[in-house]
């Protein structure tokens, strides 16, 4: 018995050093198609950042995965910030989010300009304003033809990201600058988030605290000391 709790405190001193790793969430949005998303997962809403319409999913062949991508009621092409933007709130603060972007060029032949690209800001409060802006992220891969182009052309997909160490992501904002005239327009789809490990890797669970590992091998100890030692005489 005394062997058993020893070995038993040591398994557990020897874990108190390891931190367990929660694989983050992950929402690739491939459900019913053109449905209305708003509360449709738990622990996120989802909304039109102009009040207008809701957010929704729509089949699309270019999906980042296979089947749908996320968008609004009236398009799945989000562009110029507030009038066709959606807004991520998190019910739980967390400490990484990302989420996979692309453009559109559209068949108008206007010069496509530098900075009308796929965004995500992040928010450390539920209210979407500059005041609480962590940061921005914004689609960039180098040398895409699509940068170049004045004619119908799909970007390849991006994973836009953001990370807080104090873990207070409160809400995201996702679309495309704006920018009159402007044809590109913004794609998004798998959404992934992590409640407490940032940068992506997982959040922890809750491990064995030292004091309680060293007090059961300390009780180990006790126990094999009180054993070995010989009986009173009667």
């Amino acid at each position: 018995m005394t062997r058993k709790l020893l070995a038993l405190a040591s398994l557990l001193a020897a874990a108190a050093g390891a931190t367990a790793q929660a694989a983050p969430v992950t929402i690739n949005f491939d459900g019913a198609v053109q449905t209305n998303i708003t509360n449709a997962y738990v622990g996120l809403t989802f909304l039109s950042a102009s009040g207008t319409g809701v957010a929704r999913t729509w089949a699309a062949p270019f999906a980042d995965t296979p089947g749908n991508v996320v968008g609004l009621t009236s398009t799945q092409l989000l562009s110029q910030t507030d009038s066709a933007a959606i807004d991520i709130v998190f019910d739980t603060a967390v400490s990484f989010v990302s989420i996979r972007a692309m453009f559109l060029v559209g068949v108008e032949l206007y010069t496509p300009f530098g900075t009308a690209l796929p965004f995500m800001s992040a928010y450390n409060s539920t209210t979407i304003s500059a005041a609480n802006r962590l940061g921005l992220d914004t689609w960039n891969i180098a040398g895409d033809p699509c940068l170049t182009s004045n004619t119908m052309c799909l970007s390849g997909w991006d994973t836009l990201e953001f990370s807080s160490l104090n873990a207070d992501i409160r809400a995201i904002r996702i679309s495309g600058f704006a920018y009159s005239g402007t044809p590109r327009r913004a794609i998004f789809d798998t959404l992934t988030y992590d409640r407490a490990g940032g940068g992506g890797g997982g959040g922890t669970v809750a491990e064995p605290s030292s004091p309680m590992l060293a007090g059961l091998a300390g009780a180990g100890l006790l126990v094999s000391r009180r054993r070995r030692q010989p009986a009173p005489a009667v």
